[in-house]
This record gives C-alpha cells, structure tokens and sequence, in this order.
C-alpha cells in the first residue's frame, strides 16, 4: 500500500506529547470557482465529495512526490442513527506521469464504489493485516490526511483514529466553506496556510483542465512562480572571460566532484524518478567522449 504522509517542514513533535487537534484553517471558494464545481458535480453533494476527495488526492501527490496516494473519508450519514461496524474508508488512488483529473475523477468515483461495498471490514482490522503499526505519536498507518463533506459525512466518525490533517467542506447555497483542521504538534500554522492557498489554487486548475495531465499543472500560485523564477532564481555572475567552458567543469571536478552537475526532467526520462549526474561522472563521459572523438579524426 502507498501510504502518504504530508511531511511537514520541519517536526514539531515533542518526546512523549500526547497528538491532538488543536487549530484549523478556514477558507472560502466562491464565484465563478464555486460555479463551476456545482456544474462539475451536476448538482449531487457526492459527486461534489469526489471532486475534492480526488482534488485532495493531487495535492498530495504533488507535495510527496508519490503517484500511489491513500486517504480516508467517513462513511455516508444515515438517515437515522446506526452504530457501525466501521465510520471510515480508505480510498487509494494511484496517478501516472500522463493522468488527467478527468480520468482521476473516474477512478475516485470506482474506488469509492468499491470501498462502501466493503465498508463492514474493520480499518483496524485491515491495518494489522497489512502488518502495519501505529508509530510511537500513535499515529494511525494507513493513511495521515483525511477528506470530508458535511452535507453527507459526520467528521466526527473520523476522531477514533489519529491522523494528521482533515480536510472539511460544506456546501451553501452560495459558497463551499473550507477547514483544514491539523496536529499541532506536527505542523505549523504557516505551511498549513500554505497547503490552503496551493489546494485552492490547484482546485481552480484542476476542474477548468480537465483534460490536462496533472504532471504539468503547477502548485505553485502565479506570485509564488514568480518569486522562485525572478528572485530566487536570481543566481547571474560573472563569466571569467579567460577561461572555457570545460576549465570550469574541470575546476567544478576539483572543488567539488560529487555535487550534482545535470538534472534531466522525468518527462524527458520517462522515469518515475529524476536523473542526475556529478561533476565527477560528467567529466568521465566527457573523457570517454573526447578519445572517441579523436579516433575518428
């Protein structure tokens, strides 16, 4: 099973602390974004929950770097009462390199399907049979980020397991009010508004590029793209006019042999992972390429 954990910046887990849900993020999607998820949905509060569920989905995706993502949503409220067998779900979705969020959608709707058939098997159950364990926070192992729709969910099925962040939604007539509620002791309160403002600006992307695969659309927002482009990027110096462009790999060899020297893309590999080489595996194949070269001159 891919399991997915958001990572956080930096850990702010004490020794011994007891996990709990201390604060949440509030957001709005409204106007035209708002307009266009109803229209997605045709109107259905679950088509809406899949809309997110998978929404969710890709943000994980692109802060793990992982295409096999499992998360957790309630079971649906009844109509009256009911104590169950089991209040959670656990979706796993699984992207390729060319995975649109229309064919995303599909798959969440499946998957979603396929786990209300079997919604009676205890999640505890499942876990221990995969031969997974809670960590020492007692953290719960098959998934760390949750997803729910008030209109059809009671969040409070999802408090007897101990996971990271719960992504809550509900529906008005005018807007979508949002609350990512989260483990204090595993986040902080800015790379959880920096979670919010992806997840919205991802959202926007997502259901007006249904088509597109969901490599090439980028978290980052506009401002954000900028700022790494234009400032950060900001690296220009001075060309030393006395020396060619193989002496400063040469020097690059000396100084520093195992720093990375080319990065090529994974679309350009086709590989789940980028490839890399050093300053030290560089200069080797450029020395194999000049003997060859001279052979033939």
């Amino acid at each position: 099973v891919g399991l997915t954990k958001m990572h956080p910046e930096e850990s702010l887990t004490e020794p011994g602390a007891t996990n709990h849900w201390g604060k949440a993020v509030d957001f709005e999607v409204t106007g035209s974004l708002y307009t266009r998820l109803i229209q997605l949905s045709t109107g259905s509060d679950y088509t809406l929950h899949i809309i997110l569920a998978a929404a969710v989905t890709v943000l994980l995706a692109k802060y793990s770097g992982k295409r096999d993502i499992v998360i957790a949503t309630p079971v649906y409220r009844q109509a009256q009462k009911a104590d169950f067998v089991n209040t959670i779900l656990p979706l796993r979705f699984r992207l390729e390199k060319t995975t649109t969020f229309k064919e995303l959608l599909i798959q969440a709707k499946t998957t979603q399907l396929e786990a209300e058939k079997n919604q009676n098997y205890p999640i505890e159950s499942l876990a221990r049979e995969l031969g997974l364990h809670p960590d020492a926070q007692g953290m719960f192992p098959l998934f760390d980020v949750s997803v729910c729709l008030e209109n059809i969910h009671d969040s409070n099925d999802l408090l007897h397991v101990h996971h990271s962040i719960n992504f809550s939604f509900l529906r008005t007539e005018t807007k979508l009010d949002g609350n990512i509620s989260y483990q204090t002791l595993h986040y902080s309160d800015p790379y959880i508004q920096q979670i919010k403002d992806h997840f919205c600006h991802l959202l926007e992307l997502l259901v007006n590029e249904l088509d597109k695969p969901i490599s090439l659309i980028r978290t980052l927002t506009p401002s954000q793209f900028h700022e790494y482009v234009s400032r950060f990027n900001d690296t220009d110096e001075n060309f030393p006019k006395d020396k060619l462009l193989h002496q400063l790999i040469e020097n690059q060899v000396r100084q520093n042999p195992y720093k990375v020297a080319v990065v090529e893309p994974e679309h350009e590999t086709g590989s789940r992972h980028v490839q890399h080489i050093t300053y030290k595996e560089l200069n080797d194949q450029a020395d194999i390429l000049a003997q060859e070269l001279k052979r033939y001159h």
